[in-house]
């Protein structure tokens, strides 16, 4: 049975790699990241860029070959060892998607887009892998007993659910203020006599002082802004995690297939930062009546477009969040994740 591992995880989420089918081998992209530190005052030379490039495709090339399923990588180990890549250039092509100075660092950053040598490769693999002829001398064997057929591979299938949101809205609240204010009161009485000068009648007379006391006090109450989502579905995202699915000997099933609410999804993430309980214990019923082993739940947030300092270009940051669970035994399982991993473009 085939096992899944953290690699084809994030090949899963982050391999958004493009595909034309034709007589050679498939044109694979892949992007990966360099940097340098520089030492001249004004910049980073042409130099500096250049080894900063060089890491970047490096880097590409390293993210491609953990795509790999074991087989292939077991044979792309033997290739190496066996020196069919030297000399050949494994990266036939790049385009530079992002690039930046930090100038306090002094350091060059690179992002790229690598082509892949699929054609030396493939031609490897077609030379040391199963599929290649035994050119070795038969070996005759008197009444040979019949061969039974291998076994048919076991299908192990998973499906997998991609949304996507924005902020649609953000609600935020005034201050709660509560005064509060006692008063105290007193009264006092002063009585004055005064007396006619005969002796023979007085005359009284009293006066009345109130007094006050305040005190105040209060509290002050602050509540939580209310942010409202606008989510949906992302087909391209959907193909390329099929096709990497494939690659890696499982067997994807599309989330409508397998008969998953997909709307449940979508607004559980349009109010919180996972789905309801409810909705996930749907979703792993259904997967196991269908006989469906991985379930895949990934969220992909993007945020406003902001102006990038370096290039003045719009830049959009995308927050991605993913869980993998294994369906097999009484509760289900989490493989791998990611969690709030920020992926940005121009």
């Amino acid at each position: 049975m085939q096992t899944l591992n953290l690699k084809i995880f994030l090949t899963v989420v982050f391999a958004f790699s493009a595909a034309s089918h034709s007589f050679s081998a498939p044109i694979v992209k892949s992007k990966g990241k360099g940097f340098v530190v520089y030492k001249a005052i004004f910049g980073p030379k042409k130099e500096d860029k250049d080894a900063a490039i060089r890491a970047a495709m490096d880097n590409a090339l390293l993210r491609f070959e953990e795509t790999f399923s074991e087989e292939r990588a077991e044979l792309y180990r033997r290739a190496q060892k066996q020196n069919h890549f030297r000399g050949v250039n494994m990266v036939t092509g790049y385009t530079i998607v992002f690039d930046e100075i930090d100038k306090k660092k002094k350091r060059y950053t690179a992002l790229v887009e690598a082509t892949i040598n699929m054609d030396a490769i493939e031609q490897a693999f077609r030379k040391l892998g199963p599929a290649a002829p035994d050119r070795s001398a038969p070996v005759a064997v008197a009444n040979p007993a019949p061969v039974a057929a291998p076994p048919a591979a076991e299908e192990t299938y998973m499906t997998f659910v991609f949304v996507a949101r924005e902020l649609a809205s953000r609600r935020t609240f005034d201050d709660k203020k509560t005064d509060i204010e006692i008063l105290e009161s007193a009264k006092q009485g002063k009585q004055d006599t005064k007396i006619s000068e005969d002796g023979l009648s007085a005359e009284s007379k009293q006066e009345k002082v109130e007094a006050k006391k305040r005190v105040r006090g209060g509290s002050k109450e602050q509540k939580g802004a209310e942010r409202a989502y606008r989510t949906f579905t992302v087909t391209a995202v959907d193909n390329a995690v099929t096709e990497v699915l494939a690659s890696a000997n499982f067997e994807p099933v599309a989330a409508i297939d397998a008969g998953l609410d997909v709307d449940a999804f979508k607004a559980d993430f349009g109010i919180g930062n996972d789905i309801s309980a409810t909705t996930r214990r749907a979703a792993v019923a259904l997967c196991r009546e269908n006989g469906i082993r991985y379930l895949a739940v990934a969220n992909m947030e993007v945020g406003l477009p902001r102006i990038d300092p370096n290039t003045g270009l719009k830049k959009v940051t995308v927050d991605v969040t993913c869980k993998i669970s294994d369906l097999v035994g009484k509760f289900p399982k989490t493989l791998a994740s990611v969690a709030g991993i920020p992926y940005f473009g121009l």
